[in-house]
């Protein structure tokens, strides 16, 4: 079954930037699909066949309204952002948003963990 989901648009708060409107609202039609594993933060995944990706996955925060059915708005949990020295002396900016804890260290682009989140936490 199809189902209709009206997020709010990321880029509405920088609309003014943009030399073409920005819609407040954007709409996305799609058959829900099983969330994947990789995916920690509490989201919707719906198809989306006019993508290469196959699939959007849409943060609940973002979500207005699913088949015309207004949302109770989700509380978005406080957004920590460190910086952790590496054993070579270079910075690496590591974000912790509820469980989903990222890092810009090459690293974690691979394992999707490291050492410099741990150190955080």
């Amino acid at each position: 079954m199809t189902m209709k989901l009206v997020c709010k648009n990321v880029l509405w708060d920088k609309r003014e930037s943009y030399f073409f409107p920005i819609p407040e609202f954007m709409t996305y039609y799609g058959e829900k699909l099983p969330t994947p594993k990789w995916v920690e933060s509490d989201a919707i995944c719906i198809s989306a066949g006019e993508i290469p990706s196959k699939m959007r996955i849409i943060p609940r925060s973002m979500i207005v309204s699913i088949d015309d059915e207004a949302q109770a708005p989700v509380a978005v949990s406080a957004i920590k952002t460190l910086i952790v020295q590496g054993d070579k002396g270079k910075s690496y900016v590591v974000t912790i948003n509820g469980k989903l804890k990222t890092c810009t260290c090459t690293g974690y682009s691979f394992r999707r963990t490291c050492k410099h989140i741990i150190a955080a936490s």
